[in-house]
């Protein structure tokens, strides 16, 4: 077994490997879609393996991102204030979904500090980004 084939066992990843002899590459079978799509249709008390769980607050934060930054760019929303704002929805948004949604228990998972500090830095940068833009190819 390949250690890119034991690595992907222990966090329990299908891996896929090609039909040619010659080539015998590896792809891990979970795409961004696939993790969110599960974490959306989850049952609440579902078991979550961490590694998961936090792939899933990653992805979700990014499209929320992306999703807030159409809007408050294409609205024209400007200023401080609606940046405080994508805060506030981007904290209280993943604090919804893993409480009221999937109705776990954050300290199973090393607290709120940890579920919350997941993408928050990468998903403030996005929104930034296509707030700007946005806004930039909207109105100038």
């Amino acid at each position: 077994m390949s250690p890119t084939a034991s690595i992907a066992k222990r966090r329990g990843v299908t891996l896929i490997t090609s039909s040619s002899p010659k080539e015998d590459t590896f792809e891990i079978g979970t795409s961004p879609l696939s993790i969110i799509k599960n974490a959306l249709n989850a049952n609440p008390g579902d078991q979550w393996d961490p590694d998961r769980l936090l792939d899933a607050i990653h992805w979700l934060r990014q499209i929320l991102s992306v999703v807030c930054g159409l809007v408050w760019g294409s609205v024209p929303l400007v200023g401080m204030q609606y940046a405080v704002g994508f805060l506030a929805v981007n904290v209280l948004g993943m604090v919804a979904f893993y409480q009221l949604h999937l109705k776990i228990d954050p300290e199973d998972f090393g607290g709120h500090g940890v579920l919350q500090q997941e993408g928050f830095v990468a998903s403030v940068a996005l929104f930034l980004l296509v707030w700007i833009i946005t806004y930039s190819f909207l109105h100038f």
